[in-house]
């Protein structure tokens, strides 16, 4: 999409509409002050639109780019027919932070929430076992026995293996 996306023709569209809507029914003139006035709260509000778009493709690029990740060092160790169980939610993209400091309120609703990564996995084929809640206990306690090997570790994520089961904890 770009930055010459299909918002940014739709709020040129509604910008120009607006500015006309205000020249027409002020009175056949246009008042300056209440043009410039809505002008920059129609402004703020299709720059917070497109910055809240951008932060949402932003960050399913960066959440796909980790699952697809996490799939291919599960494939790689056979994963078929093997419960795995994930735990934790996955980091917002750097773009995504950056973007959240010039608008703090977008951060409470851009929807990054734990069950993501293990409904993109899920989707993917693996067989995960699925449950809505924050923090899945199993993970965790499969990463703490003794027999538990590291298959694949960095920033994101870590995955173990214990037995036939394998753990992935997003950090």
């Amino acid at each position: 999409e770009g930055i010459v996306g299909y918002r940014t023709y739709l709020s040129f569209g509604i910008f120009m509409m607006t500015i006309s809507y205000i020249s027409i029914y002020s009175g056949k003139k246009l008042r300056i002050f209440p043009s410039i006035v809505s002008t920059l709260i129609l402004v703020y509000f299709i720059s917070l639109s497109f910055t809240y778009g951008n932060i949402l493709s932003s960050q399913r690029k960066y959440e796909q780019l980790l699952v697809d990740d996490v799939y291919n060092n599960l494939s790689n160790n056979n994963t078929e027919n093997k419960k795995v169980y994930v735990s934790g939610k996955i980091k917002t993209s750097h773009m995504t932070r950056s973007l959240y400091k010039l608008n703090g309120i977008l951060m409470n609703i851009n929807p990054i929430e734990p069950w993501t990564g293990r409904f993109m996995l899920h989707n993917l084929g693996i067989n995960v076992n699925w449950t809505w809640n924050s923090i899945d206990t199993t993970a965790i306690e499969i990463s703490n026995k003794e027999d538990a090997k590291v298959i694949s570790n960095n920033d994101n994520y870590i995955i173990y293996k214990s037995g036939d089961v394998f753990s992935v904890i997003f950090k």
